[in-house]
């Protein structure tokens, strides 16, 4: 894998292992509860994350159909924190499979957003660590809120 893209890996690994402490020693109750109107329980925050960077990378970057329905990330219940971090796991395994073959080149490819907006590897992969970051604080913010309720 080229230096920059094991650069996005490690990030993205250093992110999702956030994630997963986010939700360690956590009840189900905890894991499934939702903090409040317009807000997302840790269930949903991981599986939407997961759907997003399946997206994000297969989709728009390796342009392979992954078939994603956006709406079931954010009913998600009843999953284990054990089976969020698999999930999270298994996301990064994908994005590691793609990252592998790509060339620094690759990084100016264009590929279209389902609105038909052009964009480039190159966002699409820093949008997925933009993402997946902003979705780690919501996670930490949510595993507070839980904890001083």
């Amino acid at each position: 894998m080229k230096p920059f893209y094991s650069v996005v890996m490690e990030r993205l690994r250093s992110l999702h292992e956030g994630m997963i402490q986010s939700m360690e020693g956590l009840p189900q109750d905890a894991l499934d509860w939702n903090p409040g109107a317009e807000m997302n329980s840790l269930a949903v925050i991981a599986t939407h994350t997961a759907g997003a960077e399946s997206f994000l990378v297969r989709q728009l970057v390796a342009q392979e159909d992954v078939n994603r329905s956006r709406d079931s990330e954010f009913v998600i219940q009843d999953v284990s924190s054990a089976q969020l971090a698999q999930l999270l796991c298994a996301s990064e395994r994908e994005v590691a499979r793609v990252l592998e073959g790509l060339e620094m080149e690759d990084l100016d490819r264009e590929s279209a957003l389902p609105n038909g907006e052009k964009v480039t590897v190159a966002w699409a992969l820093l949008h997925t660590l933009d993402h997946t970051g902003e979705h780690l604080g919501h996670m930490g913010i949510t595993r507070q809120l839980w904890e001083q309720r």
